[in-house]
């Protein structure tokens, strides 16, 4: 019984300390910045214990299941509004929330505190600040489980072996293989890529041909513009650099997001593929929220993170951390087992054989769940742009809509298109200059 109430008492230590450890995460850039933070607390409810120190107030709260810090200027004034004053807001629900939520942020910032709230910081330090929780959840993860995985491993069946066959030589003939620069490997090259390089060329070619005929024969233009006047609406978009800018904007929201969420999920799917337990713990949340797409989660991303970029990005990360976390747990899960008792049989501990052998098995799962989560952060920032922002492809969609402009639609749905095609390719490209080696592992199970 004793050491039963000893385990509750560690458990929730544990737990209040890396609440605590999270909320540092984000309390020390917040400073280092220069944001006033008035509250630091480690849990909800009713407060235990606080003490002012400076301009923070620290503190426990009674129920250990969360916590925070208090920023200042979290929401900015809505565009073209002057600081500090607000325009009468809509009548619509999701409008009304908003303008409270920035009236409220208003009312924190005292006079001479101006330059020293949160919305005035520039991206990359708002992304440090936002960033500063999780990754400090990452670094104890890693370092407990890694101590543990080291220290300790896995208990495993270790294989004996009784007897070993006589190896019998081959008597197949060989067959040498010709050279690179030989006519034979010429020839089979030539035969294999051009019709491969014709039919990509065809295939476009016949979707244009398509495109025409449905915009001229069985709908009518304005609904569907022929493909010569989009190309003809998106030469002047281009030279005056206007669909540029949205590209960048788009692009740089795309790449902040599914860079951290694919980190964030490898990390995760390599430890619930190696750790029953955290497995059998974490994977009903999982599977639960993985089925809230980016889309649903928008309202709540405004309200956590404002109209700002830390939205945008927050749901890019959502749309790609299940998808990448799910294949590079399944890719755990299916390192092979013969190779691992291979490298055990050769004297290899836990954590080379996790190295050397899980992590590398795991590549291709890895690198096809972020090709799909890759097409994923294109769908997740169309519909956040549009609903939530003033710049971007998805904000140009929502202009262009507006005003019935359906060239100019199809000018960012091709956009859309050319850029996610790219994007692909520029990492399957990568994938096959870095890690080919790695990508033949599922062929040699």
């Amino acid at each position: 019984m004793i050491a039963y109430i000893i385990g509750v008492l560690v458990v929730a230590l544990g737990v209040a300390l890396s609440i605590a450890l999270h909320e540092i995460g984000h309390l020390v850039p917040a400073k280092k910045f220069g944001v006033k933070v008035t509250q630091y607390m480690v849990g909800f409810g009713p407060t235990i214990w606080s003490k002012r120190t400076g301009e923070t107030e620290y503190g426990v709260k009674a129920i250990p299941l969360g916590g925070y810090i208090r920023m200042i200027g979290m929401f900015p004034p809505k565009p073209g509004d002057p600081e500090g004053q607000l325009r009468a807001s809509s009548t619509g629900r999701f409008s009304q929330l908003m303008d409270q939520a920035r009236q409220d942020s208003m009312d924190e910032v005292q006079p001479g505190e101006e330059n020293r709230v949160f919305y005035r910081l520039s991206v990359p330090q708002k992304v440090i600040v936002m960033m500063g929780g999780p990754t400090m959840n990452l670094l104890i993860a890693v370092l407990l489980f890694g101590g543990i995985l080291t220290l300790y491993g896995i208990p495993t069946a270790t294989p004996l072996i009784s007897s070993v066959a006589t190896c019998v030589p081959s008597t197949a003939p060989t067959v040498a293989k010709p050279s690179e620069g030989s006519p034979t490997h010429a020839r089979r090259t030539v035969i294999i890529d051009l019709p491969r390089s014709a039919l990509a060329v065809g295939s476009l070619v016949l979707a244009f041909l398509i495109w025409q005929f449905l915009s001229t024969v069985l709908f009518n233009p304005f609904l569907i513009p022929p493909p010569l006047e989009v190309i003809r609406t998106a030469i002047p978009m281009l030279m005056s650099g206007e669909i540029l800018g949205d590209v960048a904007i788009s692009m740089t929201r795309v790449l902040v997001g599914f860079a951290t969420g694919s980190l964030a999920g490898i990390i995760t799917g390599v430890l619930l593929g190696r750790i029953q337990l955290l497995h059998d713990l974490l994977d009903p949340i999982l599977e639960l929220l993985r089925y809230l797409s980016p889309t649903a989660m928008i309202p709540i991303a405004v309200i956590w993170f404002g109209i700002g970029e830390l939205s945008k990005y927050f749901l890019i990360f959502w749309g790609t951390f299940f998808i990448v976390v799910i294949n590079t747990t399944a890719g755990v899960w299916r390192a092979p087992i013969a190779r691992q008792r291979a490298a055990e049989c050769l004297g290899a501990n836990q954590l080379q054989i996790f190295v050397l052998v899980v992590i590398p098995s795991a590549v291709p799962y890895i690198v096809t769940g972020m090709r799909v989560a890759m097409a994923s952060s294109f769908m997740s920032i169309i519909p956040a742009e549009i609903l939530a922002a003033d710049s971007g492809i998805g904000y140009l969609l929502q202009k262009s809509s507006m005003l019935l402009q359906t060239n100019r639609i199809f000018v960012a749905l091709l956009t859309i298109c050319v850029l996610g095609f790219v994007v692909d390719r520029i990492f399957r490209f990568f994938v096959d200059r870095v890690l080919a080696r790695y990508m033949s592992f599922v062929s040699q199970t």
